[in-house]
């Protein structure tokens, strides 16, 4: 049931691990808090905030900027350009 289950978000497999090694200890109190022996965690990987700050390559820069302007592809094409990547 879903409302027996504690929803942990984490930005690295390797944080899983931590948090599996001290989970018994802590899901125990919790149980015995809460009055309810169902309660368990569910890990669900997230983005990692600092992955996402990373900055992008000039082909990941032009690729979200063609997604939004189709036009910088014809462009592109039509003066025969390539993209670089300096990053």
């Amino acid at each position: 049931m879903a409302e027996n289950k504690i929803l942990i978000h984490i930005g690295a497999e390797s944080h899983k691990d931590l948090y599996k090694k001290f989970a018994h200890k802590i899901i125990d109190v919790l149980r015995q808090q809460m009055n309810n022996k169902d309660l368990s965690f569910e890990f669900k990987q997230v983005e990692n905030e600092i992955e996402s700050k990373r900055p992008l390559t000039n082909a990941q820069k032009y690729k979200k900027l063609s997604e939004h302007n189709p036009a910088l592809e014809a462009l592109r094409k039509k003066f025969n350009l390539d993209i670089k990547n300096n990053n």
